[in-house]
């Protein structure tokens, strides 16, 4: 059965996780600064599996809809003492975003494999006047609905990768340069969320496609 993909848009939920915390000082302060975002960002991708969290899905990953990178940064900045302690939770709430993608494109990929087949099977039935026009359609709606939403998602996640981009220039700029190690980790953290945003595309581009070989049909 396939997973169903909901979305609703909420830019307030995400703003407001991420600035839960207040700005106090110490290693262990950043750490939990770090978690309560990579929790909200964690349970907004989770939601595109379905379930209760659904309603999170519409969420402005980078802060608000409108905002500028430079606004959302100030924004997360200042729910930390320091530019150290910003850096690290930047870091693991990358890290964090990271995972639950390539999770929930791992579920996709799976999804348009199963697809894949059922677009062929229709489409050789349609050549030979055998398929049932009901099939196509709830076929090519599902794949509609699906690459609509996911490139919803894709918006978002472009939004955040290009928050995490300035927070990465900024980075550089700390003594020690590019070579610093919170730099050099960040580096590694936006490379990884442009790796899998560019899977997402592959992916919802996969459905347009079939969707186009099921509307020849129609």
């Amino acid at each position: 059965m396939k997973r169903t993909l909901k979305m609703s848009v909420c830019t307030a939920v995400i703003g407001s996780l991420l600035l839960t915390a207040c700005a106090t000082s110490g290693k262990n302060d950043a750490t939990v600064q770090g978690g309560v975002g990579g929790a909200a960002i964690g349970g907004l991708i989770g939601a595109l599996v379905g379930g209760r969290q659904g309603a999170l899905i519409g969420a402005a990953i980078g802060g608000g809809v409108g905002l500028v990178a430079g606004s959302v940064i100030d924004e997360r900045r200042n729910a930390y003492a320091s530019d150290e302690d910003f850096y690290d939770g930047q870091i693991a709430q990358t890290r964090a975003l990271n995972t639950e993608v390539s999770k929930r494109n791992g579920f996709l990929r799976e999804e348009i494999a199963l697809d894949q087949k059922e677009t062929k099977r229709l489409a050789t039935q349609a050549k030979a006047g055998k398929a049932r026009k009901d099939q196509l359609v709830a076929q090519k709606s599902s794949l509609d609905e699906r690459r609509q939403k996911n490139t919803q998602l894709m918006a978002e996640l472009d939004k955040e990768l290009l928050v995490q981009k300035e927070v990465l220039a900024k980075a550089e700029t700390a003594p020690g340069g590019a070579a610093n190690p919170r730099a050099q980790a960040m580096k590694v953290q936006v490379a990884s969320l442009e790796k899998e945003i560019g899977e997402l595309q592959k992916m919802v581009n996969d459905m347009g496609t079939q969707s186009a070989t099921l509307g020849q049909y129609l």
